[in-house]
């Protein structure tokens, strides 16, 4: 019983380590599209 809580815990830790990395990529992105916008307005 106790393992398969521990188990439990640790796909919830997986699911949250991988929900952080997608969050992560997403602010990167939109990071770099704010760069690209502004640096963009600046040439033109």
């Amino acid at each position: 019983m106790e393992s398969k809580d521990k188990d439990a815990l640790g796909y919830r830790l997986n699911k949250l380590d991988s929900l952080k990395e997608g969050m992560l990529l997403v602010n990167t992105l939109a990071t770099i599209q704010f760069i690209s916008l502004a640096l963009y307005t600046v040439w033109t």
